[in-house]
């Protein structure tokens, strides 16, 4: 009986496995292997202020946080360490964390999956190019994807703060040390592959390195053909993605409706402007552009909540969502200009109109652009008012022209607007775009003039809001 008792307590204790939450941080500064592959300056500082902001904001122990710097992070390091410790050391639902601040590049793609016939690829300090010109140990997109697939079933933030372009970030670049995290040899290595032009300018146009995955949460410092940058101006230097992804969830910098919340879209929404303010400031030839890959349905959670591992019981009014995907501002970069751009919109005869009362929406405009009008009734049901069917028969599209008002319905609708139960306060939202937004495949005409299907309301209003 007692060896009976002992095996059953032995089979018990082998199947005991404490879930814990995990972090891997990753910067390189010292590239030594190849002299082609430069030096960074900002990268470890990268890793210090992101395990601050884990400890600080995400309630990590400091126990639950790998770090790779320098010398460790070798290709078989990482690779080793992502499956040990975010992989095999990690259960269903807990909480995983990747940083990576380094190199990144694009590189001949070797198995024929790419159309652009180009991998994105990470470059560990002990990347190099043989004597065939071909680089090694770097980690491709497709090995990073592999990876991830394995944690399918835990909640993962991806930080990547590196370039996916035709030549690596934050190193070299237009002059020495000004803070552009791409090597020229490895420019002209990707480059040298046998790529189809046209393929490349689809390529330009790829948002992200990964494709989104369920309860994956991944931001990269910018879009797959632009270089990231080092934030030269602060000390210590830092990467600008990274500095400014942590000031976003440790201040309310990013809380762009002062709410008390961060969400996901504020925060991409202040980190494309302060990636903006920055380039307009310093040689940036190709932009900065900062990714956010997410569920559409987490959009207008707080990052808190995600970084916490918390997950809404519920979707947000519709009224939040319009406010905060539609309606919060982008911060200004110029506030002393106050002439810019306008938009008015008035409710015809009044807005305090009565049951049964006829009623029209007169939007102008004093720049040329790009109108979406929609309707959101205190019933919370939602109706794109313009563009509709009859504005696209009379060739109108959805243009309005600065100083030409456009009224809602006109005379040449053939029908008025009626104030209907149930009354109360509703919302007008007029989208005013200078540049053209195709949102053709949502906010179609054919959609116009009737409601919103409700179980569509939340990403149809998302969907707009990701292009603006």
């Amino acid at each position: 009986m007692l060896k009976t008792m002992l095996l059953i307590g032995c089979l018990c204790c082998s199947s005991w496995v404490v879930a814990a939450d995990r972090a891997l941080l990753i910067g390189i500064d010292m590239y030594d292997r190849d002299p082609r592959i430069p030096p960074l300056g900002g990268t470890v500082n990268d890793v210090r202020s992101m395990f601050q902001m884990l400890t600080d904001i995400a309630q990590y122990q400091t126990s639950e946080i790998a770090t790779l710097t320098d010398a460790e992070a070798t290709y078989a390091n990482i690779i080793a360490t992502f499956e040990s410790w975010l992989i095999n050391d990690t259960r269903p639902g807990d909480r995983v964390f990747l940083h990576y601040s380094g190199h990144g590049s694009q590189a001949p793609d070797d198995n024929g999956d790419e159309q652009d016939h180009l991998d994105e690829v990470l470059i560990p300090v002990d990347a190099y190019v043989d004597e065939d010109n071909v680089l090694r140990n770097a980690i491709r997109d497709d090995e990073i994807g592999h990876l991830l697939d394995q944690l399918s079933d835990r909640k993962v933030t991806l930080v990547i703060d590196s370039c996916f372009s035709g030549t690596i970030t934050r190193a070299m670049g237009l002059k020495p040390d000004n803070g552009i995290r791409t090597p020229p040899a490895l420019a002209r290595l990707a480059l040298s592959a046998n790529v189809d032009p046209a393929a490349v300018e689809q390529h330009r146009q790829e948002p992200a390195l990964l494709n989104n995955r369920p309860n994956h949460v991944i931001w990269t410092a910018v879009s797959s053909f632009q270089y990231a940058l080092e934030d030269t101006t602060v000390n210590p230097r830092s990467g600008l993605f990274s500095n400014r992804f942590v000031r976003g969830i440790s201040t309310p910098v990013a809380d762009l409706n002062k709410d008390g919340h961060t969400t996901h879209l504020e925060l991409h929404r202040w980190l494309t402007q302060e990636s903006e303010n920055y380039c307009a400031q310093t040689q940036c030839r190709l932009g900065l552009t900062p990714t956010l890959e997410i569920e559409r349905s987490l959009q207008m959670s707080s990052v808190g909540q995600t970084l916490l591992g918390l997950t809404a019981t519920k979707p947000p009014p519709l009224g939040d969502v319009a406010e905060g995907g539609l309606l919060t501002p982008a911060p200004n970069p110029d506030p002393d200009n106050t002439a810019g751009l306008q938009i008015k919109l008035e409710v015809l005869p009044g807005p305090n109109a009565r049951l049964g009362q006829a009623v029209k929406f007169r939007i102008s405009s004093n720049f040329d652009g790009y109108l979406l009008l929609l309707d959101l009734n205190p019933a919370q049901q939602l109706t794109q008012l313009f563009p509709n069917p009859l504005s696209e028969r009379q060739g109108k599209g959805n243009r309005i022209f600065s100083n030409h008002p456009i009224t809602v319905p006109d005379l040449t609708y053939g029908f008025e607007f009626t104030v209907q139960e149930p009354l109360g306060a509703g919302t007008l939202i007029a989208l005013v775009t200078s540049d053209p937004v195709d949102l053709s495949d949502i906010a179609s005409a054919n959609r116009g003039l009737k409601p919103v299907p409700e179980t569509e309301q939340t990403d149809y209003l998302l969907t707009i809001a990701e292009r603006l």
